[in-house]
């Protein structure tokens, strides 16, 4: 019995050894690619980019990364990043008023996590993630001036949440990718 357990303990200690560096690799990648383009484009695209990979472990379903601008009452899709889905966004102005984990991300500047129900919603945003099939969400506030200017979502089809490991690194990406954007 021992024997197995320590055998059990000790592959899980590696794959997860393995997965931290992975994560690492991705924050370090795109710190060189958003300390490098001062075209707000190049940085959306990296920092998408970047969010689908740290939140996508190996042999699991990509997660769907947005990169939401406030503007007034709207969020509009300015970036996003979903291999996995021919669902495109892009541009698409969506009701702040319709999506109460973005309102509170907003008035607080404070991240959120959530699995998702679509009766929380309104119906343009309860739409399209019923269209993406998605179970569950990270939003992230990008701040300038201590005023959210962006927002970034990851959110996932499967019924895993991110890990705290990934929230983290996550932080750090929107820390980077503020700094980017101020640029």
């Amino acid at each position: 019995g021992s024997k197995v357990s320590g055998y059990v303990s000790s592959a899980r200690d590696i794959s997860e050894t393995r997965q931290t560096f992975r994560e690492l690799q991705v924050v370090s990648r795109a710190s060189e690619q958003l300390s490098s383009s001062l075209v707000p484009d190049q940085v959306i695209r990296a920092l998408t980019k970047a969010a689908n990979d740290l939140c996508s472990a190996p042999g699991e379903e990509r997660r769907r990364a947005l990169l939401f601008v406030i503007d007034g009452p709207t969020m509009t899709v300015t970036g996003e990043h979903d291999p996995a889905s021919s669902l495109r966004m892009e541009g698409v102005g969506l009701p702040i008023a319709e999506h109460p984990y973005i309102q509170r991300v907003i008035a607080t500047n404070q991240g959120a996590i959530a699995e998702l129900h679509y009766d929380e919603f309104g119906p343009a945003v309860a739409d399209v993630m019923r269209r993406a099939e998605l179970k569950n969400c990270v939003w992230l506030p990008m701040a300038r001036n201590n005023r959210v200017f962006a927002v970034l979502s990851v959110a996932g089809r499967q019924h895993a949440l991110i890990s705290s490991a990934q929230l983290k690194r996550l932080e750090t990406l929107v820390t980077l990718g503020q700094l980017a954007l101020s640029n």
